[in-house]
């Protein structure tokens, strides 16, 4: 009969965090929990994450070489402040251990389209290219893309044009 040595199970500690943080209710989401020993990268087990204590975002997230588990969601959040859960589900001789956040979800509204009605003369061939944007924007303050339709140059006479306006998360008006 041989006698081993015993190694009482250490304990662990497990961070969340999420990218982009805050995000629109549309947004897609990344969450990353980071499991450490000792200040060093647990390099085995899973994670489970929950947003609100009961409802299950993604189960068994094996944790990497760095001791992270991530995963990314498209599932849309509802405005307000989920509050996430990652539970580190523990190893050989390594203690389960949580961590949480405050996921903060704004409401994206759809971007303002503003058009004007523009005239011109007529450059050569009788043609001239134009904007109808008058200040189009994303009530948000982040980026737009323009589109017109037709695009141009617009021949001598009156030319109906459609503006599109689109913002980082797809909405348009």
């Amino acid at each position: 009969m041989g006698l081993g040595k015993y190694s009482p199970p250490r304990p662990t500690a497990t961070q969340v965090t999420s990218s982009p943080n805050p995000s629109s209710d549309t947004q897609t989401v990344t969450f990353t929990a980071t499991v450490t020993v000792n200040g060093s990268p647990v390099t085995d087990g899973c994670v489970t994450f929950f947003r609100d204590l009961v409802n299950i975002l993604a189960v068994n997230v094996p944790v990497d070489s760095n001791g992270k588990a991530s995963f990314t969601t498209t599932t849309p959040f509802t405005a307000g402040n989920p509050f996430i859960i990652a539970l580190y589900s523990g190893a050989l001789n390594l203690v389960r251990s949580a961590g949480f956040m405050t996921q903060v979800v704004l409401h994206n509204q759809p971007p303002v389209a503003k058009c004007k009605n523009v005239t011109l003369p007529a450059g050569a061939n009788c043609m001239a290219n134009a904007s109808i944007d008058n200040g189009s924007f994303d009530p948000e303050g982040g980026p737009v893309t323009l589109s017109q339709s037709p695009a141009g140059p617009y021949s001598k006479g009156t030319t109906a044009v459609t503006l599109t306006v689109r913002d980082s998360v797809g909405l348009t008006s």
